[in-house]
């Protein structure tokens, strides 16, 4: 099961949007964090991590069309 984390220190609606969205799917393990350490991309676009690794959206609809494309790209993706 592939983990997303998401930051809400920023504020940003696009980041609870997106982390709502995937919530959703039950095959993703979806965690929130008061601080992922991102603070200059929180603050201005919606982010979250894939293991370890940063995955930005201009808005919730581009940040979680990003973040499947990333989970497709997956080794073990079925």
């Amino acid at each position: 099961m592939t983990t997303i984390e998401f930051c809400f220190t920023g504020g940003m609606e696009d980041t609870k949007k997106a982390y709502e969205t995937l919530q959703k799917d039950e095959t993703l393990n979806v965690t929130e964090y008061g601080c992922l350490g991102n603070c200059r991309i929180c603050r201005t676009f919606p982010y979250a991590k894939i293991d370890d690794e940063l995955i930005i959206g201009e808005d919730a609809i581009d940040l979680v069309r990003k973040i499947y494309s990333k989970i497709a790209q997956q080794p073990d993706h079925k």
